[in-house]
């Protein structure tokens, strides 16, 4: 089997030196909205055949999204600054929700560096 599959998968780890304590959850991809509602479809409320993958057992049900929505973006963890093309990117993307009508508010993570060293002694 290869190593990257899109079949969402659970209890893998990463394969990259230093992360073999960091749980991977693969999932699947689309170039578009509909590929991944597709996907969905198909795999939400489903059994699955992997020993590892247990979907919820609900089924897939179509959902009417309000005009306006609210999203939360952040610039920055507290801990590393982000990139400059990280930050362009992230505030072009809320400059075009805010033109399509939608609220963005930026947000703080509380509490981040000491969540930050409380996690890495459980390392």
């Amino acid at each position: 089997m290869s190593e990257h599959s899109l079949t969402p998968r659970m209890f893998d780890s990463a394969k990259d030196p230093g992360f073999k304590n960091v749980p991977v959850v693969y999932g699947p991809m689309g170039r578009r909205v509909e590929d991944l509602e597709a996907a969905a479809r198909a795999v939400i409320g489903r059994r699955g055949s992997d020993k590892f993958y247990f979907p919820a057992p609900i089924p897939y049900r179509d959902v009417q999204l309000p005009k306006k929505l609210k999203f939360g973006y952040c610039l920055m963890d507290g801990l590393v600054k982000a990139s400059p093309a990280c930050k362009r990117a992230v505030l072009e993307t809320v400059e075009a929700l805010r033109r399509e009508g939608h609220e963005c508010v930026e947000f703080v993570i509380p509490w981040r560096t000491q969540g930050f060293f409380r996690s890495i002694r459980l390392i």
